[in-house]
């Protein structure tokens, strides 16, 4: 009997796991909310919290963890213990401080604000609820629903100035720093010019001159195309403050950084009247600018433009640009512009006509530039290459024509495309021009134009073509055009 008990071992049972976590959701942005810890368990389930800000309850294998709103910028955490008989498992949750995003306000680099009295909407993203005060009397801040609202009111210097609003959500507080520009103002007392474009050893270089009648500080002198003020769609003084306030502080401290900073940014500037020179300054018409400056790199809104002619202008070149042409009581505006160089122009403008009426290009029409007589020639022409829908006509097209009365009374246009309308002879002064009538044979003798003008043909219910044309439309003939400046 004692040697088959001391046979028989003992076989230990394995042990059985009696809680798993299957699944935890705790983490939570500072709003707080409802988390949950799903659990495998054999037996009873209990759950608690290690801090009293979060909160626990039981419902079958599933904890529902819930989180109160947290008001500062550090994140927090707290563990939850689950308890299953005498097995337990810790789960820990993570609740992140509270944020504010900001579009288009930082609390590093200050939002630049016009010099007038405009409103500034922000929007802005945070789970807590956000107020704003002013630091600067002259800042007016509101928050309205998901904007944050900067009225300033208008800067009565000639210089930028800073202040600062505070934003407060939740138990912080952040500074939002604000920069107004000035007003942007042009002066008469800084007068622009050319001044000559000479050969200085294997470069060209091109000198232009600010003679300053008047000290508004000092100022950095600076060219461009016409076309770039025209092409941003900005008035003058807009362009000044969006585009070459930058363009030309950026040179400044180029030159400031090249030279390591042994001069500062007004080292740089000009205040008396002074000649600066470009190189590689092709022939051709410019705007000069002084944009007016700060000893920091800051804007004055002083600043002055002129229209210069660098070099040479050719004779198919001095028609290029806008010209103003009595009609009808009023002063319309033609705009000449390069086709085929020194053959022809697009010209728009006619009677008033804005060139895209009715379809883009509708009313541009194509004249000749004649070498032997420097004349710009206006014929006959149709612009088929665009047309629109008129309500009762159709596809129509624009035509430019002209009338004429003939020796019987009778007055009369032609579709007769090439036909001379009337042609445009510049003034010695080169900024004047005057249109002569061209001259076709009708009732057997010359009958001369007399005007001007645009017709929309169509094609007509017989099949054949006809023109409509509008009142007030017609630009008469002899007349005289004006540079416009």
């Amino acid at each position: 009997m004692a040697a088959i008990a001391s046979c028989n071992k003992e076989n230990p049972q394995p042990s059985v796991k009696k809680l798993t976590v299957v699944s935890s959701d705790l983490n939570f942005n500072s709003s707080g909310g409802s988390g949950t810890i799903v659990v495998e368990a054999d037996g009873a389930v209990s759950a608690s919290s290690e801090k009293p800000w979060a909160t626990t309850s039981v419902s079958g294998n599933t904890i529902t963890v819930n989180v109160g709103p947290w008001d500062k910028l550090e994140s927090r955490s707290s563990k939850i213990t689950v308890t299953c008989g005498n097995e337990s498992a810790d789960v820990v949750l993570l609740q992140r401080g509270t944020t504010l995003e900001l579009d288009g306000l930082s609390i590093v680099d200050p939002v630049y604000l016009n010099g007038s009295s405009e409103t500034y909407s922000f929007s802005f993203s945070s789970p807590s609820q956000l107020s704003a005060e002013a630091v600067n009397s002259w800042i007016g801040v509101q928050v309205s629903g998901d904007q944050i609202v900067i009225t300033p009111e208008t800067n009565p210097d000639k210089a930028v100035r800073r202040g600062s609003i505070r934003l407060t959500y939740g138990s912080v507080t952040v500074t939002i720093p604000i920069a107004q520009y000035p007003i942007f103002e042009n002066t008469a007392d800084w007068r622009l010019s050319f001044v000559e474009k000479k050969e200085e050893g294997e470069k060209v270089n091109t000198y232009f001159k600010n003679t300053v009648a008047a000290d508004h500080g000092k100022y950095v002198l600076y060219y461009t195309t016409p076309g770039r003020l025209k092409n941003s769609g900005l008035s003058e003084p807009d362009f000044v403050r969006d585009v070459l306030v930058d363009e030309t502080a950026a040179i400044v401290w180029e030159k400031v950084a090249r030279d390591n900073r042994r001069y500062s940014f007004g080292s740089y500037l000009s205040s008396e009247t002074s000649t600066v020179f470009y190189t590689g300054v092709d022939d051709g018409e410019y705007l000069v600018w002084a944009v007016g400056f700060d000893t920091l790199g800051e804007p004055t809104g002083w600043y002055s433009v002129a229209s210069v002619q660098v070099g040479e202008v050719s004779p198919y070149e001095k028609w290029l640009g806008e010209w103003t042409v009595p009609c009808a009581g009023r002063t319309d505006v033609w705009t000449v512009e390069p086709n085929v160089v020194d053959e022809s122009y697009k010209v728009w403008g006619f009677g008033g006509f804005d060139k895209d009426y009715g379809a883009a290009g509708a009313f541009v029409a194509i004249a000749s530039f004649d070498a032997e007589t420097q004349e710009m020639v206006f014929k006959v022409y149709e612009n088929t290459a665009v047309s629109w829908t008129d309500a009762s006509r159709g596809a129509m097209n624009a035509l430019l024509s002209g009338n004429y009365t003939n020796v019987a009374g009778s007055t009369y246009y032609t579709s007769s495309i090439g036909t001379v309308i009337c042609r445009a002879k510049l003034g010695d002064d080169g900024s004047t021009a005057t249109l002569t009538g061209g001259t076709v044979t009708s009732g057997g003798a010359p009958a001369t134009f007399h005007n001007i003008r645009w017709y929309g043909r169509y094609t007509n219910s017989s099949g054949g073509k006809s023109a409509v044309s509008w009142s007030n439309s017609e630009t008469a003939i002899p007349n005289t055009l004006t540079r416009k400046e």
